[in-house]
């Protein structure tokens, strides 16, 4: 059907609620919550092409920029365009704005339909049964939940061809683009440790990591990746016999096409998804969930509050995430000693959330070596029990042994 709205310039005129939506994605530079808006669906010309933008550059993984999409424009579109979203009110609600814009298009495209049957009804010699079967095809609003599932299919009917894409995070572990991992264990246990030893590994694999942390500084993660890299401790880094070595390990970094982002203070919806299509990160890791900032009315709604956001995190962007959560004190009061999935501190949205989870135990954390990793969680795979050789010193895990 041709999208001529010139004699419905009074009808359906969605500009307002397009303006808020448009203004609003280029504010948060996401698009959750109005999957099924595409660019057909808007009134105004100019907001079209600045949503068929935003959509691009959202499927890219790259950040929305408003600067660098009115620099594309011509000097009267870039004027028009900021007239439109000149002082838009906040957009509390972009599922509704959507809403009313597809609610608005449907309607623009049965009023040029109505026009349409009644010509036809009133041409002579029209047979009623003939004009009844043109208008239903003409009044079929389209479905866009059954187009997109249509194009999953065979987007995944590709990726069931493609040999199976796996990251060797080289602790025995393997994640999957888009899984959701989580990684528990007691303080001083080796969480931030082990997560900083799959970071390096994946990062000298060629892969692009990203680190967000709301517990240390950049500059205390720096130190604890040189330590681990060279095997000097932590203690002896500014001792001079060991320059020669923790340059090396600084050069190791720096040709490694690694971020790592303090994190501290900000609330999880804002920042992780936003940061990882920033860096274009492949693989995320948060450390650790009950430090990030999330809305809730008392500590475990809010510790589900950040699980949700990392498990929508990994779904929108493609990128796997891995992030560190505390254990409660249960485990010191069992027999055996180690972790189990109800041990997951103040939230059961974890072990919900997360595809896969893995416990880190230690008989005396002061003093032993061995290091059991349990796979207490596996959504997509079989559960085991790993146990490695913790270097306490260096903060890494090695000789694995199923």
């Amino acid at each position: 059907m041709e999208e001529n709205y010139d004699h419905l310039i009074s009808v359906q005129d969605t500009s307002e609620a397009e303006e808020t939506l448009v203004s609003y994605c280029f504010h948060v530079q996401d698009i959750k919550g109005i999957d099924d808006l595409r660019p057909r669906h808007f009134y105004r010309q100019q907001l079209k092409s600045a949503f068929a933008y935003i959509l691009q550059r959202y499927d890219e993984r790259r950040q929305i920029d408003i600067v660098e999409y009115m620099t594309s424009l011509e000097k009267e579109d870039r004027r028009r365009f900021a007239d439109h979203i000149q002082g838009c009110p906040v957009c509390m609600s972009p599922q509704l704005m959507s809403d009313v814009i597809i609610n608005g298009y449907h309607c623009r495209q049965l009023a040029i339909a109505g026009r349409e049957i009644t010509t036809d009804a009133m041409r002579t010699g029209a047979i009623a049964a003939e004009v009844a079967s043109i208008a239903a095809k003409k009044v079929e609003i389209e479905s866009a939940d059954k187009r997109d599932f249509t194009d999953k299919l065979v987007e995944r009917s590709d990726y069931y061809q493609r040999a199976k894409q796996e990251y060797d995070t080289g602790v025995g572990i393997t994640i999957e683009p888009g899984e959701y991992m989580i990684i528990g264990a007691r303080p001083s246990i080796g969480k931030t440790a082990m997560m900083l030893q799959m970071f390096l590994h994946i990062a000298a694999e060629g892969l692009r990591p990203l680190f967000l942390s709301a517990e240390m500084s950049v500059g205390r993660l720096i130190d604890r990746m040189i330590t681990s890299i060279s095997g000097i401790p932590n203690r002896e880094l500014h001792e001079s016999k060991n320059v020669g070595a923790i340059t090396e390990a600084m050069d190791f970094l720096a040709s490694c096409d690694l971020n790592v982002v303090d994190v501290s203070g900000r609330k999880a919806d804002c920042c992780i998804l936003s940061e990882i299509r920033k860096h274009g990160a492949e693989v995320a890791f948060v450390d650790y969930v009950q430090l990030l900032e999330a809305e809730g009315y008392n500590e475990t709604e809010r510790v589900s509050n950040v699980s949700r956001c990392l498990a929508k995190a990994t779904k929108l962007s493609g990128a796997a995430i891995i992030a560190a959560s505390q254990l409660n004190r249960n485990s010191e009061y069992r027999a055996s000693g180690v972790p189990v999935l109800a041990d997951l501190r103040q939230s059961g949205s974890l072990e919900q959330d997360a595809d896969k989870v893995v416990l880190l135990h230690r008989e005396k954390a002061e003093t032993t070596e061995a290091i059991t990793i349990v796979m207490a969680k596996n959504r997509n795979g079989p559960l085991k029990k790993t146990s490695g050789i913790w270097d306490g010193e260096a903060g890494t895990i090695g000789c694995y042994v199923n």
